[in-house]
């Protein structure tokens, strides 16, 4: 749902997960919902609701002896963190939580917890670290063929190009990379990430119409979710285009 740009029927249908996890006092059964929680928090960008739902999915997992839970749980409150613009603070626990969860012998969602180290890399300015980091997704999903994260991926990498001062050109590349996977894969919410980053590029290029066009068409695919930070981060975008 989230994907598809619904991310107030994401948050309703998770609130409806979580409270069955409570209810049926079945422990795996909880800690799988908390795990996911703290996912679909860090999806939406919202620190506060991350950290509360990753420390409790850590001291859970730990009194229940769940490994893997408990790893996710130190990845997802890690990622809080980098939320908060803690990019520095959020690497141990990154670092710590994936090796962790690797410990276990899982390989799900490897492509996405190393997309979060790349991207806390990035904010931390460690940009050959970054790059290695997201080379490492990118093989992980093209070896799992587990791409459902890699338009993300493709837009940290635009992003590299920029901040290491590689030239425009080849941030636009990974841009529009991005944004052609996003769209094979309706993921509306990658879609517009990517797209934002785009529309900011063109911006500084003195290319307003294009950026204007490009986030409009972006925008209008949403009926909801206009108070998560990624939809508020756009519509300022487009506010400031117009002006």
């Amino acid at each position: 749902l989230w994907h598809l740009g619904y991310a107030e029927e994401a948050l309703k249908v998770n609130r409806e997960m979580l409270e069955l996890g409570r209810s049926i006092e079945h422990p795996f059964s909880l800690a799988y919902a908390l795990h996911h929680t703290s996912w679909l928090y860090q999806y939406l960008r919202l620190p506060t609701d991350a950290l509360a739902a990753s420390g409790e999915q850590i001291r859970f997992a730990a009194d229940q002896g769940f490994p893997l839970f408990h790893a996710t749980g130190i990845v997802y409150e890690a990622a809080a963190l980098l939320l908060r613009g803690h990019a520095k603070a959020s690497l141990p626990g990154l670092i710590k939580g994936l090796d962790a969860y690797r410990g276990t012998g899982a390989a799900l969602a490897l492509p996405y917890y190393f997309g979060l180290l790349g991207n806390a890399l990035i904010d931390s300015k460690r940009l050959k670290d970054a790059d290695n980091a997201l080379n490492k997704a990118l093989a992980v999903a093209e070896e799992s063929r587990e791409r459902c994260h890699e338009a993300e991926l493709h837009r940290l990498k635009g992003e590299i190009a920029l901040s290491a001062g590689r030239g425009p050109d080849r941030a636009e590349v990974h841009f529009r990379r991005a944004i052609e996977i996003a769209k094979a894969q309706q993921s509306k919410a990658l879609e517009l990430r990517s797209v934002t980053s785009l529309a900011r590029l063109y911006l500084e290029q003195n290319r307003t119409s294009e950026a204007q066009a490009r986030l409009s068409e972006a925008l209008a695919k949403f009926t909801q979710g206009f108070e998560t930070p990624d939809l508020q981060a756009a519509s300022a975008l487009l506010a400031e285009l117009r002006n």
